[in-house]
């Protein structure tokens, strides 16, 4: 869940932004923000990523306070959230194959997962033929699939589309739009900003919020913010994403382990240390013997 309370973010000179901003964006649902350019669209992803810091309120990111995530921190955040840009902005000099590889690459996965994970969003977006082209021998909606293949590469929560549609054709446009909404049927959490009438007709089922000059003026299923804070400081936090679970799991085995080998380590030296100890005494003491018995023959 994504709460905005209260939330102002001015820029000047202009005096554009949001203002007094309370949002809720639940788990799962689909959110297409309209709003002439200059809104605040851009403004509220650009928060809730922590890309901006708001000058008042609070920003919660499954019960996480996005305002107090220190700088260094902000990557893990950002992981959990895949953002489509308005051009795509994928890097000219990689191919389809390795645009789309290049945030798994950047998380530090594995080169055998990357080319799975690869390899089954090419096949999901229709790109499997295309994976070797550059962006500059794209068509738009290919283009655009490309983005949203490389949006999902790490498994986000959430999926951020800023104007996604805005430089295509009515077609290409529509086709866009079906796929976001099929991936948000599958669980992802979607929130769109968009003018485009072919998008907003596509999710005319979904909840549609209207920004005018950094206020919200409309909310087609507007949620109960007062409730939504209630289960915010009530409902037990989140567990952590697989990667960090995976990780700290990692580092408590580590932890539990090393005791145990130490201990076993001590033990076995000493162990080893007494049977040397039998071995290495045993005969010299006889050696001795021997010594004290041919002084006492010969005194004799």
């Amino acid at each position: 869940m994504i709460v905005l309370n209260q939330v102002t973010k001015s820029f000047y000179p202009g005096n554009y932004g949001v203002f007094d901003l309370n949002l809720v964006i639940k788990s799962g649902e689909a959110v297409v923000v309209t709003g002439k350019s200059g809104a605040g669209k851009t403004t509220i992803m650009k928060l809730i990523t922590g890309e901006y810091l708001p000058d008042k309120g609070e920003i919660y990111f499954d019960k996480q306070l996005v305002n107090q995530i220190k700088s260094s921190q902000v990557h893990r955040l950002r992981r959990k959230i895949g953002v489509i840009f308005q051009d795509f902005l994928l890097l000219p000099e990689m191919t389809v194959w390795e645009n789309i590889a290049l945030p798994l690459f950047v998380a530090g996965g594995k080169n055998e997962e990357i080319h799975k994970r690869v390899s089954d969003l090419l096949t999901l977006l229709d790109l499997d033929d295309k994976q070797k082209l550059f962006p500059s021998q794209l068509s738009g909606g290919e283009a655009g699939r490309v983005a949203i293949a490389r949006a999902l590469a790490l498994g986000p929560e959430v999926i951020f589309a800023d104007e996604p549609t805005g430089n295509l054709d009515h077609q290409t446009s529509t086709d866009i739009s079906r796929i976001l909404k099929k991936i948000n049927s599958l669980g992802t959490t979607l929130m769109l900003a968009t003018h485009d009438p072919v998008v907003i007709d596509i999710f005319h089922d979904k909840r549609l919020l209207e920004i005018e000059a950094g206020h919200l003026v409309g909310d087609s299923q507007p949620t109960d913010f007062d409730q939504a804070m209630l289960e915010l400081k009530t409902t037990p936090s989140k567990a952590p994403s697989r990667l960090l679970t995976t990780f700290w799991q990692k580092i408590f085995r580590r932890a539990k382990r090393k005791p145990a080998v130490i201990e076993k380590k001590k033990s076995s030296k000493k162990k080893v240390s007494q049977k040397t100890k039998h071995k290495k005494t045993e005969p010299v003491n006889k050696k001795i013997r021997k010594v004290k018995q041919t002084k006492e023959e010969k005194k004799k």
